[in-house]
């Protein structure tokens, strides 16, 4: 795995702490000092802080087996922790529990095994573990990280059972296509050991043994015939399960970490890529900012050399004048005044393309539907891309606009389907501003 584990194992006198090959115990009771105490050794070995697994040990939690009708929802936790209230010596408001299905090829009915533990002996651990910079990914009995590792290196056992021991106790967990279907924790005794055997309804299952001792390991191979001994260590094993659980969450696998235990907030496994995201959008905000401000200098820049060279021109042209803020008007008006005073005729300047766009469209009939595709002026010059329904349409366009002042060219009109025809109708505006007409459209307008 890329990223260390960090696995939190509660034990009878005491709290273990492994640290990917690392080991340390830890004495402290109070959830703080155990978690401040913890914090401290990782930073004081050199090691970085990161997501962990909390490992209650085997008697601090229950398994029930559970049948339910075939159409019992086990995604409704409520109703479910209710169910598992009548198996367990607690009530449904002092545990969390997570649920697997093991078993759904009946018709009739479902089998569910479920694990709980009392939240408030771990919501004050996983909270003063959280404090401290080290978020709580997962909360998953010791033997359910041994297990899922098992089941993981090796794929013989989905449908085994294992036993997993220490000096005085070991847990017995049956696997059901992958899943775990039963879980007992008993006293390491021989007589308890051959009980047990008797009683397990997967008794014809191979059993797969796992224990640091040597003469424990023994004692279970000689009680159970068939057994086999796995060469890795109970500890790797663990370790190994939470990381797994570090890197894939998803799986018949349960999780503690929910309900009362779930964390405050819920994004904190996304921390780290949410910040990023919210810097690479700032960037992307900061980004668009200085392209809007560049884009904004450059065009005032423009604005500010054009102005410039008007004025330039203006002065060379009418020197000892002061540039008026509205040169382009003022210098329309100086030639009007030239051109009156010599008695010569207004000019013709080119035709306003906004003034042949108003006629053209006042001109439209409205009783007839077309759709404009594409429309050209240029100094008086018309070009309208139409669709209509029939040529007949586009002929009462055409004469619309003959009727508003324009010289009309016959519409040139293909059929486009079944139901539209294209037509282009070109036209001439017969009407020709002078420059005295110019002026006083400027002035209409506003200045230039």
């Amino acid at each position: 795995m890329n990223q260390p584990t960090i696995v939190i194992i509660e034990r009878p006198q005491d709290w273990r702490v492994m640290y990917d090959d690392h080991r340390q115990a830890f004495e402290l009771s109070r959830p703080a000092e155990l978690a401040e105490a913890v914090a401290a050794w990782i930073e004081a070995s050199g090691y970085k802080k990161s997501s962990c697994v909390i490992a209650p040990r085997s008697t601090s939690c229950f398994f029930a087996k559970l049948t339910l009708d075939s159409d019992a929802d086990v995604r409704d936790r409520s109703a479910m922790a209710f169910e598992l209230e009548d198996h367990l010596p607690v009530d449904a408001e002092s545990f969390v529990a997570d649920y697997v299905v093991t078993d759904s090829e009946s018709a009739s009915h479902k089998t569910v095994s479920a694990i709980a533990i009392e939240h408030l002996r771990f919501i004050d651990i996983a909270e003063a573990f959280e404090a401290v910079g080290i978020p709580v990914r997962s909360i998953v009995p010791t033997a359910v990280l041994a297990a899922r590792s098992i089941a993981h290196r090796h794929p013989a056992s989905v449908d085994a059972r294992i036993w997993l021991a220490d000096a005085t106790h070991f847990d017995s967990i049956g696997f059901s296509d992958g899943r775990i279907a039963a879980w007992k924790h008993l006293p390491l005794d021989s007589d308890a050991i051959l009980q047990h055997i008797a009683l397990d309804i997967g008794s014809d299952q191979k059993t797969y043994i796992i224990s640091d001792n040597i003469d424990t390991l023994e004692m279970l191979k000689s009680a159970s015939l068939g057994s086999e001994s796995m060469g890795e260590s109970l500890s790797d094993h663990i370790q190994f399960g939470a990381a797994a659980y570090l890197a894939d969450q998803s799986g018949p696998w349960f999780d503690l970490r929910r309900d009362r235990l779930a964390p405050t907030d819920r994004l904190r496994a996304l921390r780290t890529q949410l910040r990023f995201l919210a810097i690479a959008a700032s960037l992307f905000c900061i980004a668009v900012a200085a392209g809007g401000w560049y884009r904004k200098s450059r065009i005032e820049a423009e604005v500010a050399s054009v102005l410039n060279r008007q004025q330039d021109v203006f002065k060379a042209g009418f020197p000892g004048t002061k540039p008026p803020a509205a040169i382009v008007r003022r210098v329309r008006s100086e030639h009007a005044k030239v051109i009156g005073s010599r008695g010569t005729p207004a000019v013709n300047v080119p035709t306003p393309a906004a003034r042949v766009l108003r006629l053209v469209l006042a001109s439209l009939p409205t009783e007839t539907r077309f759709r404009i595709e594409g429309i050209s002026i240029n100094d008086g010059s018309v070009r309208l891309d139409l669709q209509v329904r029939s040529p007949v349409d586009a002929g009462k366009i055409a004469s619309s606009l003959s009727v508003a002042g324009f010289n009309v060219n016959p519409p040139v009109t293909n059929q486009k389907d079944t139901q539209t025809f294209t037509s282009t109708i070109e036209a001439q505006w017969k009407g020709r501003p002078s420059v005295d007409d110019q002026n006083v459209d400027d002035q209409k307008e506003g200045p230039s």
